[in-house]
């Protein structure tokens, strides 16, 4: 009879090899619009869900409406020093918007931006703006002509009487 640890051979032992990649964090864009869709969804199933809601009043999206296109006359005038009173500071991707602008006012020469039949989600202290848009610009030094189009998902939220840009998902408008 033959010992059955005669053939015993050692090897060393490595760690573990992973099934699966360890979990990345998300990336900023699917946060914001992680954020952006959770208040669709909670505004879309209140009111299935028995949650007493009174209707917002038809213009109740209008103060955020203005507050976005009042950020982006400060862009169209190449004031990217007025820009950042429009950002919420907290906001994830804060200093990657305030970039953004700066590059847009260093970078291009008459920048307009034409929003294109906005749809609001407005709350009382929220407002989603999803909104397809157009950007012509002429690109420095030559004077290039550029458009941009894309559809983005703006949200936005009131801090005492001012709406500020909370987030940005979809096609960032700001992107030089």
């Amino acid at each position: 009879m033959r010992d059955s640890n005669s053939d015993f051979v050692p090897t060393t032992v490595s760690a573990p090899v992973p099934l699966s990649a360890p979990p990345l964090a998300p990336s900023r864009r699917a946060v914001i619009a992680r954020l952006c869709g959770v208040a669709m969804i909670a505004a879309f199933f209140a009111p299935r869900l028995g949650v007493a809601q009174t209707p917002p009043p038809e213009n109740a999206g209008a103060p955020a409406m203005d507050a976005l296109k009042r950020a982006l006359q400060t862009l169209e005038e190449a004031r990217a020093d007025r820009f950042e009173g429009h950002l919420d500071k907290s906001m994830v991707g804060y200093s990657v918007l305030v970039q953004y602008a700066m590059d847009l006012s260093t970078k291009f020469k008459d920048v307009r931006f034409l929003l294109k039949e906005p749809q609001i989600l407005a709350a009382k202290d929220a407002t989603v703006i999803t909104v397809p848009w157009e950007r012509r610009a002429l690109q420095l030094p030559k004077l290039t002509p550029e458009l941009r189009t894309g559809r983005a998902s703006i949200l936005l939220h009131r801090v005492g009487n001012d709406w500020l840009l909370a987030g940005v998902a979809g096609d960032n408008l700001f992107k030089p």
